[in-house]
Formats: C-alpha cells, structure tokens, sequence
C-alpha cells in the first residue's frame, strides 16, 4: 500500500496502531528484569534457556539430604504466608527425576516424603507442590519466612533434578515476594555450596500474579556439553579429604585437619577478584567463587576457601555456616560448631603466601590466628554484612591457641620455648599472650636481647618474626 496516498484519516488510524503495538511490546519487555541476589553478578536478559534441560546429571549422596519432598503432581495448592501473600509453586524440569531421588542409590536419604503416603499429615506444615518445610533444618534456612522456604525448597529440588528455573503462582503482593526470594537464593548459595555453579544472580518474569525465577549459572556450566565431570570431581574430592580427616579421633582434630589442608593447598586466586566484574571471565575465575575452585582447582577467593572448608565440614556431620562481611574488603569465612559452642573460623586469612629468601613463595603454610575465635576476636577486623542473624560466639575452649596449651599470661623464656618446641612440624610457630604487656616483655627479650638465638627448635638458624599487637601473636617464620 503507498501510504503516501491513503486518505488522511486512514493514516491517522495506521499511525495509531502502530502506537498501540510499540506501547504493548515496552510493557511485555519491562515484565523482564534481572537482578542479583548478592549484587555481586551481572546477568543476561536475553538468556531465556533452563540450562541442563539436555543435560543428565547424577548427584552424589551427601548425608545431610534428608526427606524433603512430597507429591510433585499439582501446581494449584496453595502456601500462605499471610494474608497478602499467597503463592503456589512448580518447577519446570520433570526429566531428571529418575536419575535423582528414586534411584535406590539415594533412597536412603533423599527417598518418598511421608507426605505422600499419609492422609493425616497437619496441614499448616505443608506448602504448595506438597513441599513440607518442616522437614528440612538449616541455620540461615530457618530464619525464612514460609513463602522464602517455599522458594529454597523449590529451588533446591530443581537443582538436584538438573534445572534451574521455578514458578511460583499466585503471587498477590510483589514487593513482599521479591524481598523474600532474595533472602531465599541467599540463603540457599550460602547453606548447599554442592550447587557450586550458581552465580547468585537469577532473572524473573513477573505477569498475572505468577514469577517465573530462572537462576544463573557460571558460563562454563553453562555452556559445557559434560557438566556431570564437575560434580563428580568435586564429590571425589570432598571425600577423599572427609577420609582422611576420619583418621583422627576428635572433631578438633578433624577441623584442623580440613583448615590445614585448604591453607597448604589451595593458592589464592589474585587474578579471579580483578576478573569478579567482568562480564567475560575465564572459567577457573568463576570456579574460584566455588568450593570447586578450592578442592579441585586449588586455587580460590575467600568464598571458594569458606565454601570448601563447609563443604568437608559437612561430609563430616559438623555444622559450618557460610557468611560474608567486610574485611577491608568485601570477604566470606565461617562459623563452625564445636562441642556444642559456635566459634569463628577465616581459612583465608589463615593462608599467607610469601616469598622466602630465595625469592620462592610459599604456599604450604599455615597460621591459625582465625581459628575458633569469639565474636569480639572477630569484631577487630570483620564486620557481618547480612540480613540473617549469626551466633555470638563466647567459648574459647576450641580456640587453637588455648586447645593447645599454646598461650602465656606473663612471659618467661623458658615457658616460650617450651611452647615453640611442641610446633617442631610447622614452618610457622606462634604464641598467644593475654595481654600487650606481655607481648611488648618477649619481644624486648627475643628480639632487642636477641634471645630468639636460644630457642632451641631453631638451632641458632636465622629466622624472621612478626609481632601482632592487636591479635597478640608473636610470630616466626623458619624457611
């Protein structure tokens, strides 16, 4: 049609379709957002695709999977959180549900909920997709509100089937929903570091009361054509260290073992934090975030060391949580129970890597001034960033230093190197004081008088030391 000849009044009706068509493809465009639940990750608002749909994945059986699911058959049961939000959910991969969860492998632990076989189940417990919340216990878990432990379960069920995308129906208020599948996601890349290929970003679709959350992964997951090989090597890894930590009687002695390996083994990735905001990034920058980086590549970030180290932890049956804060920088450690008490941990910063006098950096060492503090130890130089509560820690018993006998209330010679001798196998020997005065008497001895010569674990060798005012460490380094 030569538009240059239609009659004025028909141009006017074209022209104003085209108005409509252009104000309705900006509104179903605007319906697309993508977000960060961490703000730590950018993503694509043109990846549209579940990745793993054609994909076979096989799960290990990690022990602390218990019965979490039942009847997966109905999208229209409800959940109520409250009166203003209301939500069922379904998830959009059905095709691995043979490979995970009725295999008898995993029947032991991840088998039939109850759910399904009993009519008399209380009906306050259960949520929508008959996913009981009650069935599953986490420490960041149990701080969700019914909607957000509705979205952690549901995730957590596509991830271990292959998917990664959920809907949730019936959402009556949006704001509500948002902030708690933010908290949710949070939750979940903090509480099952087994999805080490979550990025902690997803993108939503949100129309008629329904969201549709697809979450997103590293690009080489992504776009590998054999992400089983992940999984499995990270599986071997975390139990062939749970094993040997086994050899030892006490879950001290174990912790330390798992903290010692990871700090004599893993490399800190200094490459990975100048890559974290590029939009293209090589793939052992992304497993550095993971704990795959750090029990399989040996190389990690913080997040990479503090996942591992609760990964093992875990295969252990001792509880470690994951969290993150400022440390001069944006930083992730952990908090682990022992005997009953919760303690702070930083593997991170119990790794120095420096170079020794021939110029060779030294990477199997390690240090323990972040193992088993209290909240007030960590208070001097960690700041918790998290909408989630944390233990206060106050016990000191599993504190390194006081566990092994390794701390002087006042300073004498002989009591310092008593202590040194005892740590004959390490290439760092430290001692604790209560306080600075303390300190301030053994480094006017060693040092200033030279007594350092005397110790008898050194020989009379050169050595080097650092003195710790705020931590109350007096440090040397024999390399």
């Amino acid at each position: 049609m030569n538009y240059n000849n239609a009659p004025k009044k028909k141009k006017k009706s074209k022209l104003g379709l085209i108005i409509i068509i252009i104000v309705v493809l900006i509104q179903i465009i605007s319906a697309v957002f993508t977000v960060s639940a961490d703000n730590d990750t950018t993503t694509d608002n043109n990846y549209n695709g579940g990745n793993g749909t054609n994909k076979d994945i096989k799960f290990p059986d990690y022990p602390d999977f218990s019965t979490l699911y039942g009847d997966n058959s109905s999208d229209d049961a409800l959940s109520s959180e409250s009166s203003s939000t209301v939500i069922s959910s379904s998830t959009t991969s059905s095709k691995y549900n043979s490979s995970y969860g009725t295999n008898s492998k995993y029947n032991s632990s991840y088998g039939t909920n109850s759910y399904n076989n009993n009519n008399n189940v209380n009906k306050e417990e259960e949520t929508s997709n008959g996913i009981d919340i009650t069935s599953y216990s986490g420490y960041l878990y149990n701080q969700l509100s019914n909607t957000g432990k509705t979205v952690f379960l549901s995730f957590m069920k596509e991830l271990a089937s292959g998917g990664q995308t959920c809907v949730f129906k019936n959402v009556t208020n949006k704001s509500t929903f948002k902030a708690e599948l933010d908290k949710a996601i949070v939750a979940l890349t903090y509480e099952r570091p087994e999805f080490f290929w979550i990025s902690g970003a997803y993108t939503y679709w949100y129309s008629n009361k329904t969201f549709k959350v697809e979450l997103q992964s590293f690009d080489y997951w992504k776009y590998s054509s054999n992400p089983q090989k992940y999984i499995d090597a990270l599986d071997a890894s975390v139990k062939k260290i749970a094993n040997a930590a086994r050899k030892y009687p006490t879950d001290f002695e174990r912790v330390q073992y798992v903290h010692d390996y990871i700090a004599q083994t893993v490399v800190y990735n200094d490459e990975a934090c100048a890559e974290k905001d590029n939009k293209v990034r090589k793939p052992t920058t992304e497993q550095a975030f993971s704990a795959y980086g750090c029990l399989v590549d040996g190389n990690a970030i913080c997040g990479g060391y503090s996942k591992g180290f609760q990964m093992v932890l875990r295969e252990l049956g001792i509880e470690c949580i994951y969290l993150t804060g400022y440390a001069g920088e944006y930083h992730a450690w952990n908090c682990v129970k022992l005997g009953g008490e919760y303690y702070y941990f930083d593997v991170t910063w119990d790794d120095p890597s420096f170079k020794n006098d021939k110029g060779k950096i030294m990477t199997d060492t390690v240090v323990y001034n972040y193992f088993g503090n209290t909240s007030q130890q960590m208070s001097l130089d960690h700041t918790i960033l998290e909408n989630f509560k944390f233990p206060t820690c106050v016990a000191t018993k599993y504190n390194y230093f006081n566990y092994k006998g390794f701390v002087l209330n006042k300073y004498d010679f002989n009591s310092f190197n008593s202590i040194v001798s005892k740590q004959s196998d390490k290439l760092i020997t430290s001692v604790k004081f209560t306080s600075l005065a303390e300190l301030n008497k053994a480094k006017a001895d060693l040092i200033d008088n030279y007594n350092w010569s005397k110790i008898t674990l050194f020989g009379g060798k050169p050595v080097k030391y650092y003195c710790d005012t705020k931590g109350l460490e007096f440090r040397f380094y024999r390399y």
